[in-house]
This record gives structure tokens, sequence and C-alpha cells, in this order.
């Protein structure tokens, strides 16, 4: 008859062998995790560095280099990949301390003095390209569309990036599509493919539809201010999600969408920290500012007919640089760089 002492020792035996094969199997398991969280970073890191387009070592309109721990700003450009025009001009102003974040969408049609022109005005979304010497240089055309929104705002842009219409459409896709509560009810035709958004009813947009979404604006009776409160919300939908650690999986698909159609002023490890900044803000804390004007058609100088625009009053513009200069700390400032004081003309002088 078996020894029931040498019954147990064996039963131990086995326990201790079934806990070794799961203790490996777990630390086989971690090491794959980890394996693959550093492949991610490593593949992430050298994607981000493809994408890496310094233009300047610092704002023109700051001393000394801004910092990721103190206020900076953001420039977000979104461009038609055909024309390159920027119909996106979104400034995020960035406090990380006070966890707090101020957005604010100029609308493409805004007549602005376009930078390095001596003075020439016309849409904002052409300061890609007139003030630019040579229009095959897309890192030219970036910068002088950053140092028109510094000149039409008196607020340092520390950082910026540019996106085309293909990148945001395949970053969306990258993440099996985004989550969004429509504004407003329209229908879009857009690639021969008819939209269809209803107001307050949630709807999961792919690429395409978010892109439909957010380039709609004859039919918003807010026209250019409407589309940019939908562009503001679908970005920051996108981040939001992009952030999410689930979204590690797919790194691969996100870095094939950023391919040649993101270029960005930001570091792979600024670009992460950031990321953690933004993680950081709550909602309540996001502000949209929006810039008031009117919807005028207007010979300017230099052009043979007259062309809509997006008008807004030099006291406006003030406005909204008081509060984006307030929240980057700065001293106020008129919006021509000088000592503050009172608004004397308008915007747009418009020849007769």
């Amino acid at each position: 008859m078996p020894d029931s002492r040498d019954h147990s020792r064996g039963n131990r035996i086995k326990k201790e062998k079934r806990k070794r094969i799961i203790l490996l199997a777990s630390s086989l398991f971690l090491l794959a995790v980890i394996a693959f969280a550093l492949y991610s970073l490593y593949v992430l890191f050298d994607a981000v560095n493809e994408a890496h387009e310094p233009l300047w070592e610092k704002s023109d309109l700051r001393e000394e280099k801004a910092t990721l721990d103190e206020p900076f700003t953001v420039l977000l450009l979104g461009k038609d990949a055909e024309a390159g025009l920027a119909d996106v001009i979104l400034v995020a102003s960035i406090d990380p301390q006070g966890q707090s974040m101020k957005m604010l969408s100029i609308p493409r049609d805004t007549v602005v003095d376009i930078a390095n022109t001596d003075g020439h005005r016309d849409k904002i979304n052409s300061s890609v390209t007139y003030g630019v010497e040579d229009l095959s240089d897309d890192n030219a055309r970036t910068k002088n569309a950053v140092e028109t929104v510094q000149q039409y705002l008196n607020i340092p842009i520390d950082y910026y990036a540019t996106v085309n219409f293909q990148g945001f459409v395949d970053t969306i896709d990258a993440i099996d599509g985004i989550e969004v509560n429509p504004l407003l009810s329209f229908s879009i035709t857009q690639f021969g493919k008819t939209h269809t958004f209803t107001a307050g009813q949630p709807v999961h947009l792919n690429g395409e539809e978010a892109l439909a979404y957010v380039r709609m604006r004859k039919e918003d009776p807010d026209q250019d201010a409407g589309r940019n409160k939908r562009q503001q919300q679908v970005i920051d939908v996108m981040v939001s999600k992009m952030s999410q650690f689930n979204q590690l999986s797919k790194i691969d698909n996100m870095l094939s969408a950023v391919g040649d159609n993101v270029r960005m002023q930001f570091s792979a490890s600024e670009l992460l920290e950031i990321q953690g900044v933004y993680q950081d803000i709550p909602d309540n804390k996001k502000e949209t500012l929006q810039l008031q004007g009117s919807n005028q058609t207007l010979q300017l100088p230099g052009k043979a007919r007259p062309y809509d625009y997006f008008v807004v009053a030099l006291e406006e513009r003030q406005r909204v640089s008081n509060l984006l200069r307030s929240h980057l700390q700065l001293p106020a400032q008129s919006v021509e760089g000088t000592a503050t004081g009172e608004v004397e003309r308008e915007e747009v002088a418009v020849d007769d």
C-alpha cells in the first residue's frame, strides 16, 4: 500500500512545478509586453523624428526659448494637399502649471497683413504663398504662416504642426474612428459620397466622414465660426483618443498615417511630454475662444476684382490678444506690439 507521505510529497512537487510554470509564463508575457512597448516607443521616436522639422530655435517674440513647464503655444495648420493653402488655422495656448488651455480657430478667410510682404493684405490662409520666395520650400511656407499669425495676434508661436487632409483621414482611420456628437444637422457631398449628420445624435465617424463633418461651411448659419467649432471638437476628440493607452496596439497604423503627411516643431520627447500635459487638463479648463467679425465683399489693393473676406475689427483683435497674452503670462501690449493704448482704427481699411 503506497505511503501517504510519499503521495503528499508528490502533490507538493506537482503544485510547485505548476507554480513555476505559471510564474515562467507570466514572466515571459510581461517581457513580451515590455518588449512590445519598447519597440513601439522606438518606432514612435523614429517616426516622430522623421516628422520633426524645427523651423526656429525660439519665437522672435520671446527673449528665451519656451519650456514645457511654463505656458506655451502650438499652431496647428491643416493644409489642402492640392493647393497647399492653410484651411485650418488653430492656436492653442497651454498652461501646464494651471492645467488649462485656450483654443482659437482663425477663419481661413480672415483678412490680414501677410508677413514679409511690405503690407500686402489678403486671406490668412494664403500666408503660405505670399511673402515666400520659393514656393517649393514647404518649410518657408509654413514659417511665413507662423509669422503671420504671430503678427496678427501679437503672441509668440512656440511650436507648430502641419497636417494635410490625407493625414487627417488616415490618422482617424488608424485609431478606428472617433465618436462625435454633431453640433448641427446637415448633409454634404464629398468625393462623390453624401454624408448626413443630425444634431445631438452621437455618431461614429471614420476618417473620410470626419473630414466631411469639419469641412462644411456654406450650410452652417455661423459660416467659418461654426466650422471652426466643429474642427476644434474633432481635434479634441482625436487627441484624447490618441492619448489612451489602449491605442498603443495601433501605433504602426498611426505612424503610417503620419508618413509624409505631418511636419512638426516637436521632438519625440517633447511630443510625449505635451501628451502628458494635455491629459492632465480637465475638460472644464479647456476654453474655446472666437474671433467676432463679419463677412464682407471687398476690393483690396492689388486684386483684379472684389472677393469675400472675414473682417475683424482692431478692437476685437485686441480683445483676443489680451486673453491669450494673459493666459501666457505675458505683459499687456497692443496687437501692434506697442504699449497698451486706445484703439483708433478698424482692422480693415478698403479703398473705394
